[in-house]
């Protein structure tokens, strides 16, 4: 059995391969045409992300490997809660619908999309999305209502700014990240690893 503890680029194109249960059906091609064009434009946001580090002087000469589903979809949660000139620009980088249930509903489609894919070889994905942020950060319920019904994720406020919870809080992402894997991915977070003081998402 293999496992997979990262969503991969080419596990996207995945969701657009899938053959519709009545492909007579004027709404089912409608549903796929739709699909397709989505992932296309992850498809895109990938490999524009992956050209911007290969070109950065910070890569250069080393082997690259980055999960841009996971870094679309770590932003798209923010995203429901942009708005604004904030709001344009983000949908304009990450390639999604200014209408944000709109965009959160296409980012659930293709999570649901990944976690029924199946390889004839076998394999495991986990998927999991959390949001911890800072104690003193209120969020408007209609964000946590909007990450909650698209990304399954919750949000956790954290003491960032103390110095013992903090540490507390690095040893539960940790443990979640395990539990979430099934023990393939821990230790992500490390205690002399930079901890953003405001907020943290994983």
């Amino acid at each position: 059995m293999k496992k997979l503890m990262t969503i991969a680029l080419s596990m996207s194109f995945l969701s657009s391969c899938r053959t519709s249960e009545n492909p007579d059906g004027n709404s089912d091609l409608a549903s796929d045409r739709r699909r397709a064009t989505e992932t296309n434009e992850v498809n895109a946001f990938g490999f524009e992300l992956y050209k911007k580090l290969a070109d950065s002087s910070k890569y250069s000469g080393t082997n690259l490997f980055v999960s841009p589903t996971s870094i679309s979809t770590a932003f798209g949660m923010t995203y429901l809660g942009a708005d604004g000139g904030t709001r344009d620009e983000m949908a304009k980088v990450l390639r999604i619908s200014t209408d944000q249930d709109q965009a959160g509903s296409s980012y659930k489609k293709q999570l649901d999309n990944l976690r029924a894919t199946k390889s004839k070889d076998g394999y495991d994905l986990f998927i999991a999305n959390k949001i911890w942020t800072a104690a003193d950060i209120k969020f408007e319920k209609s964000f946590t209502d909007s990450t909650r019904k698209f990304f399954d994720s919750e949000a956790t406020p954290v003491m960032f700014k103390n110095t013992s919870a903090r540490k507390q809080a690095i040893k539960d992402i940790n443990q979640w990240a395990s539990d979430n894997t099934k023990g393939l991915s821990n230790n992500n977070i490390s205690l002399f690893g930079q901890i953003l003081r405001r907020g943290l998402m994983v």
